[in-house]
């Protein structure tokens, strides 16, 4: 890591960012009143609608990044000081404890004896069986910290001077992306690198690691039929008739191992800069139960969808239905709590794996909708009905009559 710059790595992490004003850009460039792009609302849910709680949340910005940029670099120092580590070695690392990452490697033979996981700072996915598990404490030096101190106190001044204070929050886990970093560089360069981000930090860092073998387990889908939301980087390709993101960062994998043939043309002309030797997998999807009577789920997206989500079950509450709701896996149970309170349905968390076998899913463009659809499932897109009309086209489909049941 000797060549490795200081000012390298700044560079690196802020083409993350770049990354993140991409994907979450605002809606017909409609910017949203003392925010904090992506970072607020996912740490303050429906509080963030407050305008009061904004401010208040700009304003003490500065001395909670202060003292975050103190606290870290104590306690991370702290237990290197105190830690014995943990010398495993593999010619193979799982970087992230990632559910889908150990689910879809599992279901298609990828994991071996000998393989070593090694766990983020923030992977809070617990494999659900043994493995040669690696922490990041073991793959840095007390030096690294120090860096890391650095360059975090160093990348919030950067991103408000590039970006603008809207953007200060997204700096949040510099610290820790860059600790991160430092620990992927130490694991030796002969080593195969195993990773299912696609266009996130930790696609970005891995891309710039200087792993000659890496491998890319797509896990989500990057062709929609539909433009959720009003946003420039989403471009409709009429032959193939669906978008696909632009202007995001494009990494170099060695294999990509992904769904189908449409999935790898959709990866090849959005995230990929290389030619990669690509694996097509399939879904391999199975549900877990059968309901006992017809069904619906409605997949969640509650900062995009709630409005509609809440339409619909409004209208399917007085039909003979089971009705599910599957929450985001990255977005907090408790954002169903009213709709809970206030409808019949059968909520599913977000981390969650068990689906049921029914007979229409209600989705946005996600992969679960893509995955229900390789088993004949009747698949409802937003953009495809009338919301309004959801009642009797659920009805006609399912040929259900009303529940008259007390």
């Amino acid at each position: 890591m000797a060549h490795y710059t200081l000012k390298e790595q700044r560079d690196t992490y802020m083409i993350t960012v770049m990354n993140d004003c991409v994907l979450n850009a605002y809606p017909n460039g409609k910017k949203v009143s003392f925010d904090q792009m992506a970072g607020g609302k996912k740490a303050f849910k429906k509080l963030w609608e407050n305008i009061f709680i904004r401010i208040c949340f700009n304003i003490a910005l500065p001395l909670i990044m202060l003292l975050v940029d103190i606290y870290l670099p104590l306690k991370f120092s702290v237990a290197i000081f105190f830690r014995k580590k943990n010398q495993v070695q593999s010619n193979r690392y799982f970087i992230g404890h990632e559910r889908l990452l150990y689910t879809i490697t599992k279901r298609i033979g990828l994991q071996q004896d000998g393989d070593v996981w090694l766990r983020l700072l923030d992977s809070n996915y617990e494999l659900p069986e043994k493995k040669t598990v690696a922490e990041l404490l073991d793959f840095v030096t007390f030096g690294d910290v120090m860096k890391c101190a650095l360059q975090s106190v160093l990348l919030h001044i950067k991103v408000i001077r590039e970006y603008g204070y809207n953007m200060y929050f997204l700096s949040y886990k510099a610290f820790e992306w860059c600790m991160a970093d430092y620990a992927i560089r130490h694991i030796p360069e002969d080593a195969e690198l195993v990773f299912s981000f696609i266009c996130d930090r930790y696609s970005v860092m891995i891309d710039k690691s200087p792993h000659k073998n890496k491998s890319l387990i797509q896990h989500g889908t990057m062709h929609f039929k539909n433009k959720s939301l009003e946003i420039p980087y989403l471009v409709f390709e009429e032959d193939k008739g669906f978008y696909i993101w632009t202007s995001l960062y494009k990494c170099s994998p060695s294999k990509v191992y992904c769904y189908t043939e449409t999935d790898e043309w959709a990866l090849s002309n959005s995230v990929i800069a290389n030619n990669p030797q690509y694996i097509h997998i399939g879904y391999g999807f199975k549900p877990s139960f059968a309901p006992s009577k017809k069904s619906v789920l409605i997949v969640s997206n509650f900062y995009i969808f709630a409005p509609k989500e809440e339409q619909i079950l409004i209208q399917l509450q007085d039909l003979d239905v089971e009705i599910y709701l599957k929450n985001h896996p990255s977005h907090a149970d408790s954002l169903y709590d009213d709709m809970r309170s206030k409808y019949n349905f059968t909520f599913i968390a977000g981390y969650s794996t068990s689906y049921p076998a029914v007979d229409i899913l209600i989705s946005y463009d996600s992969t679960l909708a893509c995955e229900y659809a390789s088993i004949g499932t009747k698949v409802l897109y937003y953009g495809h009905f009338d919301i309004a009309n959801v009642r009797n086209v659920v009805k006609g489909i399912l040929e259900v009559d009303h529940d008259f049941r007390s």
